[in-house]
C-alpha cells in the first residue's frame, strides 16, 4: 500500500560521490578507504547521530526489509533504508545485528551502500555522547530475531497491504536495528521516535520523521 506517507528530499552520500578538499590524517586507513581513496569529513558527524543505510545491490534480507516497508506504505525512497545504526566517533559505529548489538568501522560501509546521516538538532553535543553511550550499554543484547519467516510471509502475502491501514507490527527482522537507535533516543531525550501511527520504528519510518534533520556529508581526500 505504497504511498500512506509523503518522502521528503534526502541527502544521501555514495561511493562514487567526487571527493571535495582534503584532509591530513593521523590514523591509519581502513581497506575501504584505501580503495577509495577517500574519507568521511571528520569534522561533520556527531556522537549519537542516526545512521541510515542502503546496500547498492541488495542481497536476499535487504530485499525483503525494503518490500515489507513498501508494502506497509512507505515511499521507495524511505523504504529502500533497510538498516540504521548509532555513531559513536571516531569512525566507529554500534549497531543490532543477528549476533546481537556491537561495534564496528563505518567504513565497513563505504563501497557497498548509500549512507545518510540523521539528527535531532534539538540534542546538545553532550546529550548526543550520552545516546552513544546509552546504544553501548546495550553490547551483546540480542533483538530478538524469532520472527524471520513472518518477514518472508508478509513481503509475499496477501492482504499485507489492507494491514498497513492500520498500523501492524513489523517483524523483528525489519525492527531491531532501528529499535536500538529509537530506545536509545528515548532513554536520553524522553521522546518516543518512530511512526506515531502504526505505534513500530523501522529504518524507513527514522527516514521520515520530521523529529531528525539530515547531515551534510562529504568525502575528503586523504
Amino acid at each position: 500500500m505504497a504511498g500512506l506517507f509523503t518522502s521528503m528530499p534526502q541527502i544521501v552520500l555514495g561511493p562514487t560521490e567526487p571527493s571535495q578538499g582534503t584532509v591530513l590524517v593521523s590514523s591509519p586507513l581502513s581497506n575501504e578507504e584505501r580503495r577509495l581513496q577517500r574519507v568521511l569529513d571528520p569534522t561533520i558527524p556527531r556522537p549519537g547521530d542516526l545512521v541510515l543505510a542502503s546496500s547498492i545491490v541488495p542481497t536476499f534480507i535487504p530485499r525483503q526489509i525494503r518490500a515489507v516497508q513498501m508494502r506497509g506504505g512507505y515511499p521507495v525512497d524511505d523504504a529502500r533504508w533497510e538498516h540504521a545504526a548509532i555513531f559513536i566517533g571516531k569512525g566507529q559505529i554500534v549497531e543490532a545485528t543477528r549476533k546481537g548489538v556491537h561495534t564496528t568501522r563505518l567504513s565497513r560501509y563505504f563501497e557497498t551502500h548509500l549512507l545518510r546521516f540523521r539528527r535531532d538538532e534539538r540534542i546538545s553535543l553532550i546529550e548526543g555522547y550520552e545516546l552513544a553511550i546509552e546504544a553501548l550499554t546495550y553490547q551483546d543484547y540480542r533483538y530478538s530475531f524469532l520472527e524471520i519467516f513472518r518477514l518472508l510471509l508478509r513481503a509475499r502475502g496477501a492482504g499485507f497491504a489492507n494491514k498497513a491501514k492500520e498500523g501492524f507490527n513489523y517483524p523483528k527482522q525489519t525492527l531491531i536495528c532501528s529499535q536500538l537507535y529509537a530506545d536509545s533516543y528515548s532513554a536520553i531525550t524522553g521522546r518516543v521516535i518512530g511512526n506515531h501511527r502504526a505505534r513500530e520504528t523501522t529504518p524507513a519510518s527514522l527516514s521520515m520523521s520530521k523529529q531528525l534533520q539530515d547531515v551534510q556529508l562529504r568525502w575528503l581526500t586523504p
